[in-house]
């Protein structure tokens, strides 16, 4: 539970911005707060839309990014995105006066027992270099699960991530809801 009176707000906040972006709204920040009031002031549970059908790439990119905004709150850790798409990275995450960068992607595409993550830009332009990012955030849309892996991790593959949530001891089970990599370093 979100104690701080301003951290409980932007959390509603970015819970609001989510919803609108789940059905295809763009909602600038005063609305957002104007509309907030009229939302539960406490975070029972976290938001999960059924399926969102974002059928563009570029809004699903953008949900997620709130989505894994409002999560990251949830923890406790403070969270910006940067202005304009010239970044490598989503979204930047502050705790304790360190900051990471963090790539944010998300899948439905479920393949035999695993889900598969593209690990790769959607500009098709190149891959990511070793600096663009600290960490990966993929998020398991049907299992509302999040994955936090190290960027090295990510480099070493080759366009795709198979995450298997459901098996028992499977290859990035430690990385599997893993907020605490975003507050120590």
């Amino acid at each position: 539970m979100i104690r701080h009176p301003k951290r409980r707000g932007e959390w509603v906040e970015l819970q609001f911005m989510a919803r609108a972006a789940a059905h295809g709204l763009i909602v600038p920040r005063i609305e957002a707060r104007a509309e907030r009031r009229r939302l539960h002031p406490w975070p029972c549970e976290t938001l999960r839309s059924k399926n969102p059908a974002i059928r563009d790439n570029k809004r699903r990119g953008e949900w997620a990014e709130l989505k894994f905004m409002s999560r990251a709150s949830e923890k406790g850790l403070s969270v910006a995105k940067p202005w304009g798409e010239s970044g490598r990275y989503d979204v930047i995450v502050e705790n304790g006066g360190r900051m990471v960068r963090v790539q944010v992607k998300c899948t439905y595409h479920r393949r035999g027992n695993s889900y598969v993550c593209r690990t790769l830009p959607d500009d098709h332009e190149r891959g990511y270099r070793r600096h663009d990012f600290d960490y990966f955030a993929a998020y398991i849309v049907p299992e509302y699960i999040w994955y936090i892996l190290p960027a090295r991790k990510v480099m070493r593959l080759a366009g795709n991530l198979w995450l298997s949530p459901h098996k028992r001891g499977h290859k990035y089970e430690k990385y599997m809801e893993a907020w605490e990599l975003l507050k120590h370093r």
